[in-house]
């Protein structure tokens, strides 16, 4: 029995080969990575929102550009004390 040519038979075959991932670049959000849900709401990942690329400025809790909500009540009080 030739073991090496049925190993070679085997890698070969389309059952042992791993399907292609879906690339999540399209959108393809994926739970744990880019978001966990808490009750009914979706909270996005620090991660997700930096490949996201961009800043919507709506005080996501793990914002990475500054305007989560600990930045917002840095710029709220900041506002506050410069008014006369």
């Amino acid at each position: 029995m030739d073991f090496d040519r049925e190993r070679r038979a085997c890698e070969d075959s389309r059952f042992l080969k791993k399907p292609k991932k879906k690339s999540t670049a399209e959108g393809e959000l994926v739970a744990g990575r880019d978001y966990y849900l808490e009750g009914s709401k979706m909270v996005f990942t620090a991660g997700f929102l930096r490949r996201r690329g961009y800043c919507c400025e709506s005080g996501c809790r793990h914002c990475p550009y500054g305007f989560g909500p600990e930045g917002l009540k840095k710029r709220l009080a900041e506002q506050q004390a410069s008014k006369p």
